[in-house]
């Protein structure tokens, strides 16, 4: 898991959405993860709107939606919190670190049979827009896998004007034509996207 090197940024195009109503102003990063297969996550969620595209490898995710984040987030459900869990001083962040997702034992973690859930299989060419505050787990498939993430953090209204006064992007605009790095609070200048070649740095 990194950051996308900036050569191969140049070949991953950039999805349409991002063109207008000005989704290209809080870019975060875009991260390439990329592993041998039969990999899997623990249950987690993400502070930022995701698309994620597979590039290479079979994924298969399982998601939850946010409204049942109180019993998620519960030690009930075997949810722990790395910065207090002495078992996972190793780890950060907040996680379902003590759920096999492979084999979920009802007995010491009842009620997450109770919960609706959906699951999805991800072929190369498939995109998937992961909507921030979602839970899920993502298991990787024997074999080579590739996908990049792109983050973004979600603006407060979206433009339909921007939409209507841009003109279509024209063909080849990649990831390497965005500034990126946007965060709250920390870097709040404005990221931008644009025709191709018109944010590149000297790769």
């Amino acid at each position: 898991v990194a950051t996308t090197p900036k050569p191969m940024q140049t070949e991953v195009p950039l999805p349409p959405h991002f063109h207008c109503g000005h989704f290209d102003q809080r870019m975060h990063g875009a991260v390439l993860w990329q592993s041998r297969g039969g990999t899997k996550s623990v249950i987690h969620n993400d502070g930022q709107d995701a698309v994620n595209c597979q590039m290479d490898g079979v994924k298969h995710w399982a998601i939850w939606h946010p409204k049942y984040g109180k019993k998620i987030q519960s030690r009930k459900f075997g949810w722990v919190d790395a910065s207090r869990d002495k078992d996972f001083k190793e780890a950060y962040g907040q996680f379902g670190g003590r759920v096999d997702v492979d084999n979920v034992d009802l007995e010491r973690f009842p009620g997450w049979d109770e919960l609706e859930w959906y699951e999805l299989w991800m072929n190369p060419g498939d995109c998937l827009f992961n909507p921030s505050t979602w839970y899920h787990t993502v298991h990787g498939e024997p074999g080579r896998s590739q996908s990049v993430l792109l983050w973004w953090y979600r603006q407060d209204n979206f433009n339909a004007t921007d939409c209507e006064v841009k003109q279509p992007w024209p063909p080849g605009v990649t990831l390497a034509d965005c500034t990126w790095d946007y965060s709250p609070g920390e870097n709040e200048q404005e990221t931008k996207c644009g025709p191709s070649g018109s944010n590149r740095d000297e790769l």
